[in-house]
């Protein structure tokens, strides 16, 4: 099995796409998986209520401050990823980028296509500059209402639309596409398996007599409930 570095891949664009669009999109591309790493994790984590129970009872303030460090970590990664060019004097990488880069025949489908991501961003871009960039006064002391932040399936869908926007380029230019594997689940899910093994160590503990003491087979600590078992719709997050 061959493994690409990301030098590797940063040649294999350049050489495809050119001097210009190749860069931009390598890293436009390197960037949009880390997001996409950050919502596998915050996914797996919240996915179902046996799963927040076992965090909260873990420590409810860890729970709550990753619970929203993900999330704020996603919404920001797809901002940057959509800005415009050019802020405050400085050149942005960014997807916006793309089109002006791209061949004549193919530019104006690409700008359209982003066009259409940055319009579908309305919502999280007031969640960024009233929480997340900036204490809204507003906001903090709710004389407005308070901001609603899109659902999971919105986030969702918007990443699905990046990676499809990415692999049109890519088809175009190389005839290849990328098959984006949720690379943040198996992190997620060896903290979430740890934490309910020191959850059933404990509890098993309160039931035992101190004075009898008790043993943990080995078959149970590396059982794996049903709540933590990964789902084919997991796996397939963006496909």
């Amino acid at each position: 099995m061959s493994h690409e570095t990301a030098d590797d891949q940063l040649k294999k664009y350049s050489d495809s796409m050119g001097k210009e669009l190749g860069p931009i999109f390598h890293h436009c591309r390197q960037k949009f998986i880390a997001v996409t790493s950050l919502w596998d994790i915050y996914c797996v984590l919240i996915d179902n209520k046996d799963r927040v129970d076992l965090f909260n009872r873990s420590s409810g303030f860890v729970a709550f401050t990753m619970h929203w460090q993900f999330l704020s970590g996603t919404i920001l990664g797809l901002l940057r990823l959509l800005d415009p060019p050019k802020s405050m004097g400085k050149t942005n990488l960014t997807l916006q980028s793309l089109s002006s880069l791209c061949s004549a025949e193919f530019s104006k489908h690409v700008e359209q296509q982003v066009a259409n991501l940055v319009s579908q961003t309305k919502g999280l871009k007031e969640v960024r500059n009233k929480i997340l960039a900036h204490n809204d006064l507003r906001q903090a002391t709710k004389e407005d209402e308070p901001l609603e932040i899109e659902s999971r399936k919105t986030i969702t869908t918007i990443i699905q639309e990046i990676l499809s926007l990415l692999n049109q380029i890519e088809n175009f230019y190389m005839k290849s596409t990328t098959f984006i594997i949720p690379l943040g689940n198996d992190p997620a899910f060896k903290l979430l398996h740890r934490l309910w093994v020191a959850d059933h160590i404990l509890k098993r503990a309160c039931e035992s007599r101190m004075e009898d003491g008790f043993k943990i087979t080995h078959e149970e600590l590396h059982q794996m409930p049903d709540c933590l078992k990964v789902s084919e719709r997991e796996n397939r997050r963006y496909n």
